[in-house]
């Protein structure tokens, strides 16, 4: 997806981004000219669209370092509620697991595709939930052995349960609200800082 997105902003107007930087055929004279500053240089299609890419990856950086902030304390935080004992019910211990394990692979995925909007990581990460909750009712001998395993228990859980489908999608449904407030929130900042 990075790459359409370079070809295609280079195919514009031939400016090259390299980690953060423009760089290109356009001089700094040229660049004050093109940016719309002066009202007798009328912007093109091109210099639009690369301009709106740049905010665009201004704005995506900083929330992917919230994204993996968020994902780096939300991993630590399934496991200690799974492996320490915290005196928790059996529901909020099975039910609370299984939520933060949604909300570690929403943000799992956000991270690992952070051009994607908050609604269509929420589908992807729901349905990749449910496909791996329904994968719980296959059992070939391989997989249930990897089951038994720690990493098996915690990656892909032994028993399917229609309420652990419930609880996924709550929390990604909440995981994707707070991605989108947060979305909202860089954007505002990134306005207001102009």
């Amino acid at each position: 997806m990075d790459l359409l997105f370079d070809s295609m902003r280079q195919a514009c107007d031939g400016r090259i981004l390299h980690h953060g930087k423009l760089s290109g055929p356009l001089n700094s004279k040229q660049d004050r000219s093109t940016t719309g500053d002066e009202p007798h240089t009328p912007m093109t299609t091109g210099q639009k669209f690369t301009k709106h890419t740049e905010k665009f990856d201004v704005i995506n950086t900083q929330r992917l370092r919230v994204i993996y902030m968020l994902l780096m304390m939300t991993i630590p935080l399934g496991l200690a509620w799974r492996m320490v004992p915290l005196g928790l019910s059996p529901f909020f211990f099975k039910y609370g697991g299984s939520m933060l394990w949604a909300a570690a692979l929403y943000w799992f995925l956000a991270a690992c595709l952070p051009r994607l909007g908050s609604l269509a990581v929420a589908w992807m990460a729901a349905a990749a939930a449910v496909s791996l909750e329904f994968s719980r009712r296959w059992h070939p001998a391989t997989i249930d052995a990897f089951r038994v395993s720690l990493a098996g228990r915690i990656l892909l859980g032994r028993y399917f349960s229609l309420r652990n489908i419930v609880a996924y999608l709550l929390a990604i449904a909440l995981v994707a609200l707070i991605d989108e407030m947060l979305l909202r929130r860089v954007m505002a900042h990134r306005s207001a800082s102009r």
